[in-house]
């Protein structure tokens, strides 16, 4: 490596990509004037730190109940009320089928991400809930029906009904 080459990049991590500073390699490397000006960019970029991860905004109990309160459509409301008080996500609350309700042991056989299975308690108040809206639909397969009967309702349906009715008066 030449002297100038070491009076343009002083910064040892440059010196050694360049060529120089390890005493086994017999060559210094010749970069052109545009490489060398990248490559010093490149290795004097700074790293930001990642940025802080906000928090959620939790709802309290009284409201989530008037949140609820507004939803109008009893399959939605039902199936909003199944995953608050059963804490699930909304892919397995749409696609939550008949079979899933152990109304003896009162408890939700809930087939999560990966096709994992876990049950979680299901309170008695949403247990009679289930019940009822069931009596309405009578569907043989899906606890939550779309309006043809056909499919599980849409996520995204569910999502704008509560979207919307948090914006109800």
């Amino acid at each position: 490596m030449t002297r100038h080459t070491n009076i343009s990049y002083p910064h040892p991590t440059i010196k050694v990509a360049l060529g120089g500073g390890l005493p086994s390699w017999r060559h210094s490397v010749s970069l052109s004037p545009d490489a060398r000006a990248r490559l010093a960019a490149v290795l004097e970029k700074k790293i930001r730190p990642p940025r802080q991860k906000r928090l959620p905004v939790v709802l309290s109990d009284a409201q989530i109940r008037a949140l609820l309160d507004r939803v109008k459509n009893p399959i939605h409301k039902t199936c909003l009320t199944v995953m608050y008080a059963c804490g699930l996500r909304i892919g397995e609350a749409t696609t939550l089928e008949v079979t899933a309700v152990d109304g003896a042991n009162r408890v939700l056989r809930i087939i999560g991400k990966g096709d994992k299975e876990r049950r979680v308690p299901l309170p008695q108040p949403v247990l009679d809930d289930l019940r009822g809206l069931w009596r309405t639909h009578r569907n043989p397969r899906w606890l939550f029906p779309n309006h043809s009967g056909t499919k599980p309702i849409n996520q995204q349906v569910l999502c704008h009904r509560l979207v919307t009715s948090r914006f109800r008066s």
